[in-house]
Protein backbone atom coordinates (compact mmCIF):
# COMPACT_ATOMS: atom_id res chain seq x y z
CA UNK A 1 0.00 0.00 0.00
CA UNK A 2 0.98 3.53 -1.12
CA UNK A 3 0.54 5.20 2.28
CA UNK A 4 1.74 8.80 0.99
CA UNK A 5 -0.07 8.63 -1.84
CA UNK A 6 -3.63 7.54 -0.07
CA UNK A 7 -2.78 10.09 2.47
CA UNK A 8 -2.79 12.44 -0.29
CA UNK A 9 -5.71 10.89 -1.97
CA UNK A 10 -7.71 11.37 0.65
CA UNK A 11 -6.88 14.84 2.09
CA UNK A 12 -7.39 16.02 -2.01
CA UNK A 13 -11.09 14.55 -1.64
CA UNK A 14 -12.18 15.67 1.72
CA UNK A 15 -10.57 19.25 0.38
CA UNK A 16 -12.66 19.09 -2.88
CA UNK A 17 -15.60 17.48 -0.69
CA UNK A 18 -15.21 20.78 2.11
CA UNK A 19 -15.63 22.95 -1.59
CA UNK A 20 -18.74 21.65 -2.55
CA UNK A 21 -20.27 22.46 0.17
CA UNK A 22 -21.24 26.06 -0.08
CA UNK A 23 -21.22 27.52 -3.28
CA UNK A 24 -20.26 30.74 -3.27
CA UNK A 25 -21.32 33.37 -5.97
CA UNK A 26 -19.05 35.98 -5.51
CA UNK A 27 -15.83 35.17 -7.37
CA UNK A 28 -13.42 36.80 -4.69
CA UNK A 29 -15.06 35.15 -2.07
CA UNK A 30 -15.15 31.48 -4.01
CA UNK A 31 -11.63 31.61 -4.67
CA UNK A 32 -10.58 32.94 -1.33
CA UNK A 33 -12.67 30.44 0.09
CA UNK A 34 -10.77 27.57 -1.78
CA UNK A 35 -7.49 28.96 -1.10
CA UNK A 36 -8.28 28.60 2.46
CA UNK A 37 -9.38 25.09 2.04
CA UNK A 38 -6.31 24.40 -0.17
CA UNK A 39 -3.50 26.08 2.25
CA UNK A 40 -5.23 25.20 5.74
CA UNK A 41 -2.61 23.06 7.81
CA UNK A 42 -5.81 22.35 10.45
CA UNK A 43 -7.73 20.27 7.83
CA UNK A 44 -5.65 17.21 7.14
CA UNK A 45 -2.33 15.86 9.69
CA UNK A 46 -1.17 12.40 7.89
CA UNK A 47 -0.27 9.89 6.91
CA UNK A 48 0.40 8.94 10.55
CA UNK A 49 2.21 5.26 10.31
CA UNK A 50 2.60 3.06 13.35
CA UNK A 51 4.07 -0.18 13.11
CA UNK A 52 2.38 -2.63 15.55
CA UNK A 53 4.21 -6.10 15.90
CA UNK A 54 2.48 -8.80 15.36
CA UNK A 55 0.69 -9.91 18.99
CA UNK A 56 2.24 -13.16 20.51
CA UNK A 57 0.72 -16.92 19.25
CA UNK A 58 -0.61 -19.78 21.82
CA UNK A 59 -2.13 -22.90 22.13
CA UNK A 60 -5.36 -23.49 19.55
CA UNK A 61 -8.82 -24.13 20.53
CA UNK A 62 -8.21 -28.05 20.07
CA UNK A 63 -5.09 -28.04 22.18
CA UNK A 64 -7.26 -26.67 25.04
CA UNK A 65 -9.89 -28.92 23.80
CA UNK A 66 -7.38 -31.56 24.51
CA UNK A 67 -6.50 -30.43 27.96
CA UNK A 68 -9.60 -30.09 29.24
CA UNK A 69 -9.68 -26.57 29.31
CA UNK A 70 -12.42 -26.39 26.94
CA UNK A 71 -15.16 -28.74 26.99
CA UNK A 72 -14.56 -31.60 24.55
CA UNK A 73 -18.66 -30.29 23.06
CA UNK A 74 -16.81 -27.44 21.53
CA UNK A 75 -15.19 -29.52 18.71
CA UNK A 76 -18.32 -29.80 17.86
CA UNK A 77 -18.45 -26.29 16.60
CA UNK A 78 -15.14 -26.24 14.61
CA UNK A 79 -15.15 -25.21 10.77
CA UNK A 80 -14.44 -22.17 8.90
CA UNK A 81 -15.71 -19.48 11.17
CA UNK A 82 -14.59 -20.73 14.16
CA UNK A 83 -11.50 -22.86 12.85
CA UNK A 84 -9.85 -25.52 15.64
CA UNK A 85 -6.33 -25.76 14.73
CA UNK A 86 -5.62 -21.57 14.05
CA UNK A 87 -3.44 -20.91 17.11
CA UNK A 88 -4.87 -18.46 19.43
CA UNK A 89 -3.08 -14.75 20.11
CA UNK A 90 -1.30 -15.47 24.13
CA UNK A 91 -3.57 -13.46 25.66
CA UNK A 92 -6.85 -14.94 24.61
CA UNK A 93 -5.12 -18.27 25.64
CA UNK A 94 -4.88 -16.96 28.74
CA UNK A 95 -8.61 -15.41 29.15
CA UNK A 96 -9.87 -18.81 28.04
CA UNK A 97 -7.68 -20.46 31.24
CA UNK A 98 -8.06 -18.00 33.67
CA UNK A 99 -12.24 -18.40 33.26
CA UNK A 100 -11.44 -21.79 32.85
CA UNK A 101 -10.20 -21.80 36.60
CA UNK A 102 -13.08 -19.73 37.87
CA UNK A 103 -11.21 -16.53 37.75
CA UNK A 104 -12.02 -12.84 36.87
CA UNK A 105 -10.39 -11.03 34.40
CA UNK A 106 -9.79 -8.39 32.31
CA UNK A 107 -8.55 -7.98 28.41
CA UNK A 108 -6.95 -4.51 27.78
CA UNK A 109 -5.05 -4.92 24.52
CA UNK A 110 -5.03 -3.21 20.78
CA UNK A 111 -7.51 -3.06 18.23
CA UNK A 112 -8.36 -6.51 16.52
CA UNK A 113 -6.21 -8.37 18.82
CA UNK A 114 -9.39 -10.42 19.67
CA UNK A 115 -10.64 -9.18 22.97
CA UNK A 116 -14.68 -10.41 21.80
CA UNK A 117 -13.19 -13.87 21.30
CA UNK A 118 -11.56 -13.38 24.80
CA UNK A 119 -14.52 -12.95 26.24
CA UNK A 120 -16.92 -14.78 23.95
CA UNK A 121 -15.11 -18.52 24.01
CA UNK A 122 -15.54 -18.90 27.93
CA UNK A 123 -19.41 -17.86 27.66
CA UNK A 124 -19.86 -20.64 24.81
CA UNK A 125 -18.18 -23.13 27.03
CA UNK A 126 -19.65 -22.52 30.05
CA UNK A 127 -23.04 -22.62 28.42
CA UNK A 128 -21.49 -26.67 26.65
CA UNK A 129 -20.63 -27.45 29.96
CA UNK A 130 -23.76 -26.41 31.47
CA UNK A 131 -25.76 -28.12 28.54
CA UNK A 132 -24.22 -31.49 29.44
CA UNK A 133 -26.14 -31.23 32.71
CA UNK A 134 -28.66 -33.55 33.60
CA UNK A 135 -31.22 -29.83 34.87
CA UNK A 136 -30.09 -27.64 32.11
CA UNK A 137 -32.69 -24.76 32.74
CA UNK A 138 -31.41 -25.16 36.36
CA UNK A 139 -27.95 -24.85 35.81
CA UNK A 140 -27.80 -21.70 33.38
CA UNK A 141 -29.99 -19.75 35.54
CA UNK A 142 -27.82 -20.86 38.88
CA UNK A 143 -25.08 -19.79 37.07
CA UNK A 144 -26.04 -16.54 35.55
CA UNK A 145 -27.50 -15.84 39.74
CA UNK A 146 -23.55 -16.49 41.13
CA UNK A 147 -22.25 -14.01 38.51
CA UNK A 148 -24.40 -11.30 40.07
CA UNK A 149 -23.38 -11.77 43.58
Amino acid sequence: MDAIGTSALLSATYRRYLRSLLPVRDPALAAALAGCIAASPLLTKGPLLEATPPYLTGATLRDLIGEGVLDPAFARLGGPALPLDRPLYAHQERALRKAAAGRNLVVATGTGSGKTESFLLPIVDRLLREHGLRNRTEAVAAWLRGQQG
